[in-house]
């Protein structure tokens, strides 16, 4: 699927779908819709990317919920390429509402393509805490660095 707010690139290592804009009802049908032929059409690991996302409403949330039902009804592995806080932590309640194993919320494609392809035997909630470790040690190298500067 070629431009608008949802495409989808296909290839033997995986499928990346790239949704653009407000996460609505709309752009959540679509989403759904180019995900169930992509995942019709190979059995290749997918990467969501929604870094395009800008925000979302209660239909988008709900939509993005059933997309991810189906995906992960299929049992696929998959990663949500994410860049901003509102729309990860969106995808974070999307991957627990199911409790689906076989996806990662991931900053950059590196990693998404790490995860698709490397065996983990990390848990998705070791994996948060991980992240969250993560996180708290840049806010408290921040802090420590105004200290410094403020002195």
């Amino acid at each position: 699927m070629d431009g608008g707010p949802v495409t989808v690139e296909a290839s033997a290592e995986r499928l990346m779908l790239t949704a653009q804009g407000d996460l609505d009802g709309a752009l959540a049908s679509s989403v759904l819709a180019a995900l169930t032929r992509a995942l019709d059409a190979s059995p290749a690991p997918v990467i969501i990317d929604l870094r395009g996302v800008t925000s979302y409403d209660e239909a988008g949330a709900q939509g993005l919920l059933r997309a991810h039902e189906a995906l992960a009804a299929r049992s696929r592995r998959s990663a949500y390429l994410l860049d901003r806080p509102r729309i990860r932590a969106l995808v974070f309640k999307v991957i627990h509402a199911t409790q689906d194993e076989r996806t990662r919320p991931v900053a950059t494609l590196e990693m998404a393509e790490r995860w698709l392809h490397e065996p983990s035997t990390q848990s998705f909630a070791d994996a948060s805490l991980e992240r969250t470790r993560t996180l708290l040690d840049r806010f408290r190298g921040k802090l420590a660095l105004r200290g410094a500067t403020s002195r």
